[in-house]
């Protein structure tokens, strides 16, 4: 970012909302080509793994025809799943190189990608925490005893703070994709406090987009009859995994957007 980032009268970091929300867009035409085919190859890579370990999506959802190969074996879904954040360690280092760094494609995997990789689990582990914490706040019967239920309504509630909490810091990706050591936490949760409704319009706005259009496309390749159910199959996971890998290339721009804020004095 070109232009120096200062803080207002009142010492806060002020993130502007619109230049945050396009900058994943203008990331994407700047890198041209190189943005399609790099999410293309990865998307081709991991829907002929999933289609050759029967996880194709017209499984997910139930259609098991001739033509194509269905599985419900775990160990075929756990490996479909850990090829698929193997993948994204990849793909996010590479992105982070084409759309920031202004290097050429180059597929890598050591002990940064494998640390990405990581650090997408954990992610994804805290939405599964959270969500289960709040469906079980949401369900569960009430305890007759007072002390005990408040009790336990307040650990509850501790634990999904701190999850929030953990799931704010998204930003310490981009600190290992720099390669930098100190992440520098409670400065992150300052600047991003100040700046709490951003974020979560960005990523909102985004995910409800890619929501959107991901259910559109998997619905037409399910009704799509063109084409022999093999081909709609693979058509289909392709497109998924296009438009994840887009939404984490987004996902991914905007945290580095929100990184130059919180670490201003650093640029």
């Amino acid at each position: 970012m070109c232009e120096k980032i200062v803080p207002n009268e009142e010492g806060e970091i002020i993130m502007p909302f619109w230049k945050g929300f396009l900058y994943p867009l203008r990331k994407i035409a700047q890198s041209g080509s190189n943005f399609f085919i790099l999410t293309g190859g990865f998307s081709f890579v991991c829907a002929l793994l999933s289609s050759a370990l029967g996880r194709s999506f017209l499984c997910g959802v139930g259609i098991d025809v001739p033509g194509i190969y269905c599985s419900s074996s775990l160990l075929n879904f756990f490996l479909s799943a850990l090829i698929f954040i193997a993948c994204s360690g990849s793909y996010i280092s590479s992105w982070y190189n084409v759309s920031e760094n202004n290097q050429n494609i180059k597929v890598q995997f050591g002990v940064k990608e494998l640390k990405i990789a990581s650090g997408v689990m954990g992610y994804c582990f805290c939405w599964i925490v959270l969500s289960v914490l709040a469906y079980v706040l949401t369900v569960r019967a009430p305890v007759p005893d007072w002390k005990v239920e408040l009790a336990f309504f307040c650990g509850i509630s501790l634990v999904m703070m701190f999850v929030l909490y953990v799931l704010l810091n998204a930003v310490v990706v981009v600190r290992i994709l720099q390669a930098k050591k100190e992440w520098h936490l409670r400065k992150v949760f300052v600047v991003i406090w100040d700046n709490l409704y951003k974020p979560f319009a960005w990523f909102f706005i985004y995910v409800l987009f890619f929501s959107l259009f991901l259910r559109d496309c998997l619905v037409f390749f399910v009704r799509y009859e063109q084409f022999p159910v093999w081909l709609n199959a693979f058509c289909g996971d392709f497109a998924f995994y296009f438009l994840l890998y887009w939404g984490i290339a987004v996902f991914i721009s905007v945290l580095v957007y929100q990184a130059k804020y919180i670490y201003a004095e650093e640029n």
